[in-house]
């Protein structure tokens, strides 16, 4: 269980985080459009220099800076926020992270989900990282088999090491943003 009252959280980046504007949040990430943050303090310093990488390529920030900030929130669950936390790495978190990352492909992915995932205000489970595209391209391309059989399924989530990957927490509404109270930041240079 990721999502317990009074959990700490952190959200790495090339700026520090004061609010939170969903309309700057990106599509294409693992839970859909949202704001992420992670349990892994470690994950959020290593998601730095990514975000710095991003910002420059965008003309966010100067090309010589070569720091950023993790952001610490505390989590306090409000009692009208619809949650949903995968626990583990099966079909249902691979299939809606395909529908995610691959657009193209969301509509025919997601009717293969039992549930509808994008009505939660949260959503929680391991992250697949940048180093799982690989993977997740070739499960897609049936690579591994068709990808409704369940041994492509377990071949894919074997590929990704699921022992390895961090958690994330995508808030995906407004209301869900009023569940975290910012405590601090902390430059790191990269």
């Amino acid at each position: 269980m990721i999502l317990n009252d009074g959990i700490t959280l952190y959200h790495g980046s090339y700026t520090e985080i004061d609010s939170v504007d969903l309309s700057k949040c990106l599509r294409g990430k693992d839970f859909g459009k949202g704001f992420y943050l992670t349990t892994s303090k470690e994950q959020a310093i290593s998601f730095i220099k990514t975000s710095l990488l991003k910002a420059k390529g965008v003309g966010r920030i100067e090309e010589d800076q070569r720091h950023g900030y993790v952001t610490e929130f505390k989590f306090h669950l409000e009692k009208d926020i619809d949650c949903f936390e995968f626990d583990g790495v099966d079909k249902e978190w691979l299939y809606y992270i395909c529908a995610n990352r691959r657009r193209a492909l969301s509509k025919t992915i997601k009717s293969l989900l039992k549930d509808d995932y994008d009505k939660y205000d949260i959503v929680a489970g391991k992250i697949a990282n940048d180093d799982t595209n690989f993977t997740l391209d070739a499960f897609l391309a049936g690579t591994f088999g068709n990808i409704i059989e369940q041994r492509s399924v377990d071949f894919a989530i074997s590929l990704l090491m699921p022992e390895r990957l961090s958690n994330q927490v995508c808030f995906k509404t407004e209301k869900s943003l009023a569940c975290l109270k910012k405590v601090g930041a902390t430059r790191y240079d990269i």
